[in-house]
């Protein structure tokens, strides 16, 4: 593969190195990271085939759409397609950037806020707020695996004790409406 990138007939606008540098969350130096993408997946996709003789390669996922476009930038031919038309009806859905949760607190989920209590808090009772309105079912997407894990876990604690014992985690909270 590393040979692959520095062949002479790449365009080097198909590449970037970028250099990172984070601050340790338990302190300590700072830590800085080279790292030399490839924005041309075709580069990748041409060497799998060429080097691993690949008889069949079969690609699935509901956001490959239109695939004119996408078989372009792998830069491979696909002699058989199947593409069907989207099961929902552009009536059902609806999409929206929320910026602020009821509380007014911001819904920016960068990597140094994502485990924020605060954050977390605001981001469920936001969803806790739309499960209550929005009937049948709800798709949400997080930036990543961890942070849908780490939401889930923030959400299923019990919350504070505010003397009754009749509170409900964030999570209970959004079962009532959508379980």
């Amino acid at each position: 593969c590393v040979q692959t990138l520095f062949q002479l007939d790449c365009d080097p606008n198909d590449f970037k190195l970028h250099v990172c540098t984070e601050k340790p969350r338990g302190g300590g130096p700072l830590i800085r990271t080279v790292n030399y993408w490839c924005l041309n997946p075709g580069y990748a996709m041409v060497a799998l085939l060429r080097a691993n003789h690949v008889h069949s390669l079969i690609l699935t996922s509901g956001t490959l759409s239109p695939l004119n476009s996408f078989a372009s930038e792998l830069q491979i031919p696909f002699p058989i397609r199947l593409e069907n038309a989207h099961v929902i009806d552009k009536e059902q859905a609806m999409v929206m950037i929320v910026k602020k949760g009821p509380s007014g607190v911001s819904l920016r989920s960068t990597y140094h806020n994502r485990d924020s209590p605060q954050y977390l808090a605001e981001l469920g009772n936001t969803m806790v707020n739309f499960a209550r309105l929005v009937p049948d079912g709800m798709l949400v997407f997080f930036p990543s695996y961890a942070m849908l894990e780490s939401a889930v876990q923030f959400w299923q604690r019990p919350p504070p004790s505010n003397g009754t014992g009749a509170a409900q985690s964030i999570w209970q909270r959004m079962e009532k409406f959508k379980l």
